[in-house]
């Protein structure tokens, strides 16, 4: 008896299966574009504080855990005084948990900012944070393209690593599986 169903069985290729391939993937690529900007910014706001960076003494405002990302923040403060005026500026920053816990009960910081913008510091810390940039920045751009690959393949229709099987619908109404040639 003859398949009265027009359309190859659920494992089949489908167009709505491949516009949520296309939209998974240009988020990958989007999220990977995003994170290199990111780390790329950061990185520059790096090498520009170790370079003009003055250095000043702040104080600890908050130390805080948050146990469901399992990340530690500091807050700090610092006060640069001018001739007419005196202006302080808040941040928080994101640390590792070894240093959280060894600024437990520490009150002053070493702070370094840039002179022409404040709202530029970071606390004063020892090791280079260089590595993890150039770290984040490579698998960002690895990320990005590959996401872009896929992204690519996805609406050309070209997929290389594929060996799916075609659906064909034979003589006596049976939709079968072979390979595509």
């Amino acid at each position: 008896m003859p398949n009265p169903d027009p359309l190859p069985p659920a494992f089949g290729p489908s167009k709505k299966g491949d516009l949520s391939c296309l939209i998974v993937f240009t988020c990958v690529f989007l999220g990977c574009v995003n994170g290199f900007l990111n780390s790329l910014r950061s990185w520059q706001e790096e090498t520009q504080l170790s370079k003009e960076g003055i250095l000043i003494t702040g104080s600890l405002t908050d130390r805080r855990m948050d146990v469901y990302n399992e990340t530690c923040h500091v807050s700090y403060r610092f006060l640069l005084s001018e001739p007419k005026a005196h202006t302080q500026f808040h941040k928080q920053q994101l640390v590792g948990c070894y240093l959280y816990e060894a600024l437990d009960g520490v009150r002053f910081v070493d702070v370094r900012y840039l002179p022409e913008d404040p709202r530029v510091s970071r606390l004063e810390l020892n090791g280079s944070r260089a590595t993890g940039y150039a770290i984040t920045i490579v698998l960002s751009l690895v990320g990005g393209a590959l996401g872009l690959l896929a992204v690519l393949c996805e609406a050309t229709g070209w997929k290389p690593l594929s060996k799916r099987n075609q659906w064909v619908l034979d003589q006596d109404g049976v939709w079968r599986s072979q390979p595509r040639r």
